[in-house]
């Protein structure tokens, strides 16, 4: 069964054309090879094998609540014009990155 997860509101409209940036000189390191012949059951066991593995049966799920984002506040920002420039270089969301980066900073004044 196939799970996929999207933010409230759906998933979003992709442009036509493509929108990432993967260079074409850069070479996969996927062996698609091996993933075509390995089988379920060799994945199972590489699962149980791995001592980092977390599994659904290891959590308590008695405590578990939805909890839905806040609503964001639409504001008006005024921003130096470089820093604007990298986000929008960077980050296809910059504006979510700005608001991950500022709700950061104010945790880590809160736990101060």
């Amino acid at each position: 069964m196939k799970f996929v997860l999207f933010q409230r509101g759906g998933q979003e409209k992709m442009n036509e054309r493509f929108s990432g940036r993967k260079s074409k000189s850069e070479k996969s390191r996927t062996d698609f090879d091996y993933l075509d012949r390995v089988t379920d059951e060799e994945i199972d066991q590489a699962i149980k094998d791995d001592p980092d593995t977390l599994t659904l049966d290891d959590c308590d799920m008695t405590q578990l609540r939805v909890v839905y984002p806040q609503k964001r506040v639409p504001i008006s920002l005024r921003m130096e014009p470089e820093v604007l420039n990298w986000y929008r270089t960077h980050y296809t969301h910059y504006q979510t990155q700005i608001n991950a980066v500022l709700k950061a900073f104010k945790e880590a004044s809160e736990s101060r």
